[in-house]
C-alpha cells in the first residue's frame, strides 16, 4: 500500500461508512493536451464529473484493496463519487440561491452537507433514504436535483467542500416534500417507443439487432461521454436495420440500465432520444469495420477489408483506457509484452523475475515502483527440483496464488497450444500475469530458428494475442555472446524485439566501475514512458533494491574512494594519472570527479596543466560548510 493521501483517506472513510465509492475524472486547465478541460484528454460534456472505470457506476465498491489500488496507485489524482443507491442515501441538491432559499423555506433538516464552487447556492444535503422511497433521479437543470440513484461527487473532490460543522454529524431522514417528489417520479409515465410513429418490432427481431451491437458499445465501455455512448448504440442499430421506434426504445433502456440517465429523468425523455437518433441518422453510413462484423459468420471469398475491425483514430483511442493498466509502472503492463534479457547463468534473470513476482504477490515495491496484485502463471524451463530451489530462495515455495508449468511437462505440446492452455489457466485463476522463462525453450526454437524473422513472428503471434486479450506477458531470453545495446543484445532475430513493447537488459557492472558483484545494470527501451533507463540495482537479502542512475551512483562511489587519496598540503599534490593508478579507478571518472570537487570548493589545484607542469590536486584549506 502506498502512502496515504487526502483523497485515499477520504475514500477509505466513505467505505467504512458503507458508502460504495468510485474514481471520477478531474478538471484541469483546458489546453491542447486537455481540450475539454478534463484529464480524460477528450472533448467531453462532463469535465471532471465522469467515471474513470470501464463500467462506471457499476464499479462502485467498499472493497478496501480495490479502493487502495484506485486512489493510492492507479488514479491518485481522481475525484471521488459515492453510489447513492448503494449507500442508501438521498441527495437534495439545489442549483442556485433561489432554490436553496425555497428548500430552506420548505424545511431542510440539518444533516451531512457540502457545497460546490460551481455556483452560488450549489449545495448537497445527504439524508438517510427511508424504506419505501424509490431509487430514482429528479433532475431539473439550473434549478435542483433530488437523487436517490446514480452517483454524487463528494469532498475532497476538486471544488467540493464541507459546510461548516456538517461533515460528521448524524444522517437524518429527508424532508417529506423531497421524498414525495421521488415517489411521484416513479408514478410519472414515460414516453415509450409506441408513442413515436411506428411500432417497436417483435422481441425476436430486437434480440437479433442487439446481437449485432458491439459488446463494448452495448456496455458503454468505448463511450467518451453519455451522448457519445447513445450515438454509438444508435449507429450499430442503424447498421443492423432496426426501425426508429425500436432504436428509441433500446436507447431509453440503455440510458437507464447503464446509469447514464442522460434523458431518462427528464420530463420528456423522448425528445432527447429523438435528437440522438436524428444526429446519428444524419451522419450514419454503413460501417463494415465495426465490432458487429466480428460476429458475422460469412466472409467474402475475395480479398477485401470486409470483416476487419478498421477504426478511426478517435474510435481506436476511445476503445482503450485513458491510462496504461500497469502491474508495475514502466516494467509490466496489461496488454503488453515485456522481455527481460541477460547472459545465461550470470545476469540473474530468473532471480530478477522471481523477485518481481514476489513483489506483485505481496504488493510490495519492486525496484522503487509500486505494484498491483495479481495471481501468476509461470512457465519455467528449469527442472522441478531446480525451480524448487529458486522458489525457496525467493520466498515463493508456499504461495497458493502462483502456478507453474515446467518444460518437461509441456515438451510434447505445440507452442500455440501451450500458450492457449496457459491463457486458459490465467482465466481460471484470475491471473493477469503470464511468465515464459525462457521463450526459445518453450517455443521449441532450435539451431538457426532464433535467427529467422519468420520463426520469430510465428512464435510471438500467440503471445501478442494473449496480451491483446488482457494479460501482461513477461518473457526472458538469453543475451548473445557478444552482448550489445538493450534491444539488440538478445540472441535471435530483431523481429522478436519488434513484437515486444518493453525490453529490459540485466547485466553485470564493468570491472572499472568497481562495484560489488551483487550490483546489476538495468537498461530499457520500449513504447511507453517511464521504462527503467541506465539504472543500477542491487540484490540485497533476496530482493532487488534500486540505487539510482548508473552514472550518479558510480560517480558518488568514485568520489568517496578518491578523497582519502587527495593530500592535504599543496606541496604533496597529485595528478589525475597518479590518482587513477593509486585507486584503480577509471581515469575518465577520476577526472570528472576532480572537476566536481573543484567546482564545489572541496579541493584546489596548482600547475599549468602542461607536460612539464601538470595540474596537481590537494584538499582545500577553506572547504565549504556541509549540511
Amino acid at each position: 500500500m502506498t502512502d496515504s493521501s487526502p483523497i485515499l483517506a477520504a475514500a477509505l472513510d466513505y467505505a467504512t461508512r458503507g458508502w460504495p465509492v468510485l474514481p471520477i475524472h478531474n478538471r484541469v486547465e483546458a489546453s491542447k493536451e486537455f481540450p475539454g478541460g478534463c484529464d480524460c484528454r477528450k472533448v467531453c460534456e462532463s469535465p471532471g464529473k465522469h467515471p474513470r472505470t470501464t463500467n462506471g457506476l457499476k464499479d462502485a465498491t467498499t472493497d478496501i484493496p480495490t479502493i487502495e489500488r484506485w486512489f493510492g496507485r492507479q488514479f491518485p489524482s481522481a475525484n471521488i463519487a459515492i453510489s447513492l443507491a448503494g449507500a442508501g442515501l438521498v441527495d437534495v441538491a439545489p442549483d442556485d440561491p433561489e432554490w436553496l432559499a425555497e428548500f430552506i423555506a420548505r424545511g431542510l433538516p440539518r444533516t451531512v452537507a457540502y457545497n460546490s464552487v460551481s455556483g452560488v447556492g450549489h449545495e448537497h444535503h445527504l439524508y438517510r433514504r427511508p424504506e419505501g422511497v424509490p431509487t430514482v433521479r429528479e433532475c431539473r437543470s439550473g434549478e435542483y436535483d433530488i437523487l436517490s440513484d446514480g452517483y454524487a461527487l463528494v469532498p475532497p473532490s476538486t471544488g467540493y467542500y464541507w459546510l461548516p460543522g456538517q461533515k460528521t454529524i448524524e444522517l437524518v431522514a429527508p424532508p417529506v416534500w423531497a421524498t414525495q417528489i421521488l415517489i411521484e417520479k416513479v408514478k410519472r409515465p414515460k414516453v415509450a417507443a409506441r408513442d413515436i410513429d411506428g411500432d417497436a418490432e417483435p422481441e425476436e427481431d430486437v434480440a437479433r439487432y442487439v446481437e449485432q451491437v458491439g459488446r463494448d458499445t452495448w456496455l458503454g465501455a468505448n463511450a467518451r461521454d453519455r451522448s457519445g455512448g447513445l450515438v454509438n448504440i444508435a449507429f450499430d442499430l442503424l447498421d443492423a436495420g432496426a426501425n426508429d421506434a425500436t432504436i428509441l426504445a433500446i436507447l431509453a433502456e440503455r440510458d437507464e440500465y447503464l446509469g447514464w440517465r442522460k434523458y431518462s429523468d427528464r420530463r420528456d425523455p423522448s425528445g432527447g432520444y429523438l435528437s440522438v437518433l436524428s444526429w446519428a441518422k444524419a451522419r450514419h453510413t454503413p460501417r463494415l469495420g465495426r465490432e458487429r462484423n466480428r460476429r458475422r459468420d460469412e466472409r467474402q471469398a475475395t480479398v477485401s477489408t470486409d470483416g476487419l475491425n478498421f477504426m478511426t483514430f478517435a474510435e481506436l483511442a476511445n476503445s482503450q483506457p485513458d491510462e496504461i493498466p500497469w502491474i508495475i509502472p514502466g516494467v509490466l503492463g496489461i496488454g503488453m509484452i515485456t522481455d527481460v534479457d541477460g547472459k545465461a547463468k550470470t545476469a540473474g534473470k530468473t532471480t530478477f523475475v522471481l523477485d518481481m513476482i514476489w513483489s506483485i504477490l505481496n504488493e510490495q515495491r519492486f525496484i522503487g515502483r509500486v505494484t498491483t496484485y495479481s495471481p501468476i502463471v509461470y512457465l519455467t524451463e528449469q527442472t522441478p527440483i531446480s525451480f524448487k530451489q529458486n522458489m525457496h530462495r525467493g520466498a515463493l515455495d508456499e504461495r497458493q496464488d502462483a502456478y507453474a508449468l515446467t518444460w518437461s511437462d509441456a515438451r510434447q505440446e505445440t507452442w500455440p497450444r501451450i500458450v492457449q492452455q496457459a491463457v486458459d489457466k490465467c482465466r481460471e485463476v484470475d491471473a493477469l500475469v503470464l511468465v515464459v522463462d525462457t521463450l526459445p525453450q518453450f517455443a521449441g526454437l532450435h539451431g538457426d530458428d532464433e535467427n529467422s524473422s519468420g520463426k520469430a513472428l510465428e512464435v510471438m503471434r500467440p503471445l501478442q494475442a494473449a496480451a491483446a486479450g488482457g494479460l501482461a506477458i513477461l518473457i526472458t531470453r538469453h543475451d548473445r555472446k557478444s552482448g550489445g545495446e538493450v534491444g539488440d543484445s538478445a540472441r535471435g532475430s530483431s523481429a522478436f524485439s519488434g513484437a515486444q513493447d518493453i525490453i529490459l537488459r540485466l547485466y553485470r557492472a564493468a570491472p572499472e566501475e568497481r562495484l560489488p558483484s551483487t550490483y546489476r545494470h538495468l537498461d530499457g527501451v520500449g513504447r511507453p514512458d517511464g521504462i527503467p533507463d541506465n539504472e543500477l540495482v542491487e540484490l540485497v537479502n533476496g530482493h532487488y533494491v534500486l540505487h539510482g542512475q548508473v552514472d550518479a551512483v558510480v560517480s558518488e562511489r568514485t568520489e568517496s574512494d578518491l578523497m582519502p587519496w587527495i593530500p592535504i598540503h599543496e606541496s604533496d599534490g597529485v595528478t589525475v594519472d597518479e590518482l587513477a593508478e593509486s585507486t584503480g579507478q577509471d581515469r575518465r571518472r577520476v577526472w570528472e570527479a576532480l572537476k566536481r570537487f573543484v567546482r564545489a570548493g572541496r579541493i584546489d589545484s596548482s600547475g599549468k596543466g602542461t607536460r612539464g607542469d601538470p595540474t596537481r590536486y590537494f584538499q582545500s584549506q577553506n572547504p565549504p560548510d556541509e549540511d
